[in-house]
């Protein structure tokens, strides 16, 4: 019996096993076995959409017991370290044997050397972020509700974000979206979003017409962008920067990188500077037969960026490539396919870029909505998703029309 092992449930071991699954039908004499920390797979892209309380996590989240075919076997498992010569992981409280294996244990939270920040900031990577920042929020909101000093109130109303690559920029601005319809549309509350990213300009991996087309939005509807600028310092109420300038901030928002985890380069895999795997143009590990690799812990000889449309065209190439391993066929060279570039800047408005053309508005949200509900597993997830934007968008309405209702009575 050859047994092949998945490390990972997100897009690329998600995508991987699918395809994995489907090559396999009907082989008797293979052993296929997920393992993860946690039994979902979850649709990262949408997190902000959950922390803006406009979808629920469970819309987002998918049981990888209903996911997985019926001769997949799923093991959850804090995986700690791999035993090349032995061919087994190491977990927390036992280990999975491999023949065969596929890399993709996704990132961590990259603190620069800084950890102890940890305690006084908030990440966005995982579902149980996304109902910690709504929590955040709504608690900040109440406290400063019931305060009467003015720098006390200012302080917990100003939200910082330091990252300004995908994650952060869409963070920031379905937050910033959703507590103007809310929020502000009946007080007056001297809210502050604050952006840092230590490059020259937002969203670097992204075409430059879209990454002009966002920091226009942001700067329009009234964000301080801080770029060329880093955080060097966070305490309980403080953020601050490279240049000297204390930010007075209860929040702040750490969307400013991830790194593979450790467990990868201490356990002897071939990996470059940045800790992530050295892979082929196979996507197989450099040097170390039948062992693949895909999503945001590898990195192909083609530079690409780190998001979900690279592991998701990963997964299904380096499955394949491992089956064609197991079988002494040849395997094929992965190329990454550009499909273009979607980034939410807050309900009602988007930008987008494909096949070179960039534009924003109603329309570029309009698409960034049904292109998301597109990819989501299965039918009746899709119609949930779509319901739930729905009726998300009928209470803003509802509270603009009760706010303008409420002026023209004054």
């Amino acid at each position: 019996m050859r047994r092949i092992v998945v490390l990972g449930a997100g897009f690329g071991g998600f995508h991987a096993t699918q395809a994995l699954e489907k090559a396999l039908a009907g082989r008797r004499r293979v052993e296929l076995t997920v393992v993860a920390d946690d039994p979902r797979f979850v649709f990262t892209p949408l997190i902000p959409n959950v922390a803006n309380g406009e979808l629920d996590l469970a819309s987002i989240t998918f049981p990888l017991n209903e996911q997985l075919g019926e001769h997949t076997r799923f093991v959850r498992e804090r995986v700690e370290g791999i035993d090349l010569d032995r061919r087994v992981l190491r977990g927390a409280a036992q280990e999975i044997p491999f023949d065969y294996l596929m890399l993709a244990p996704g990132a961590e939270v990259h603190w620069y050397g800084n950890d102890e920040w940890a305690e006084h900031s908030i990440t966005c990577k995982s579902a149980s972020d996304a109902l910690a920042i709504r929590a955040h929020v709504e608690e900040a909101l109440a406290k400063a509700s019931a305060m009467t000093d003015a720098e006390e109130r200012a302080r917990v109303l100003t939200f910082v974000f330091a990252g300004g690559g995908p994650t952060g920029v869409e963070l920031l601005a379905e937050l910033r979206a959703s507590l103007v319809e809310g929020v502000l549309a009946t007080t007056n509350a001297p809210m502050r979003f604050i952006l840092v990213e230590p490059r020259p300009e937002l969203l670097g991996a992204l075409p430059e017409s879209l990454r002009e087309l966002a920091a226009e939005h942001l700067q329009r509807v009234g964000v301080e962008l801080r770029l060329g600028r880093s955080v060097m310092g966070r305490d309980a109420h403080t953020v601050t920067l490279d240049d000297g300038e204390e930010i007075k901030a209860d929040t702040l928002f750490w969307c400013a990188g991830i790194k593979a985890p450790s467990f990868l380069s201490d356990s002897g895999l071939p990996t470059v500077d940045d800790g992530r795997l050295d892979v082929d143009v196979s996507l197989q590990l450099s040097g170390i037969e039948g062992v693949f690799a895909a999503g945001d812990a590898c990195s192909p000889p083609e530079d690409v960026p780190q998001t979900a449309q690279v592991a998701t065209q990963q997964g299904p190439h380096a499955a394949n490539n491992l089956i064609a391993s197991l079988s002494g066929r040849t395997q094929s060279p992965w190329r990454y396919t550009y499909q273009g570039d979607l980034i939410t800047l807050g309900r009602p408005q988007a930008a987008v870029s494909i096949k070179g053309i960039a534009f924003q508005g109603r329309p570029a949200y309009a698409l960034y909505r049904l292109a998301y509900a597109s990819l989501m597993p299965g039918a009746l997830k899709k119609l949930r998703i779509i319901t739930e934007w729905l009726e998300s968008d009928a209470a803003a309405q509802r509270t603009r029309t009760n706010v303008e209702l409420l002026e023209s009575d004054h």
